[in-house]
């Protein structure tokens, strides 16, 4: 099977290219617009808890104790 190489000659590619120079551009421009959202939304604070009550305090106390950590030799989570 062959494969046939179109160039455009408007935007200058040379024979065999697979993008032009312009739509690398526009596909970098578009990486980089997401990759500045997705950190701006990482750096967003994360809201303080209301403290626990003191009935739901021994309930993650007493699972902390029961729970035992699968990487960690059967450790327990406490």
């Amino acid at each position: 099977m062959t494969q046939i190489a179109y160039s455009n000659s408007s935007t200058g590619a040379a024979p065999g290219t697979l993008l032009p120079r312009k739509a690398l551009q526009c596909l970098s421009f578009a990486f980089f617009c997401c990759a500045f959202v997705f950190a701006a939304d990482a750096q967003t604070p994360t809201p303080e808890m209301s403290p626990m009550s003191p009935a739901l305090e021994q309930r993650l106390k007493k699972l902390e104790t029961e729970l035992r950590c699968l990487v960690c030799q059967n450790q327990t989570l406490a």
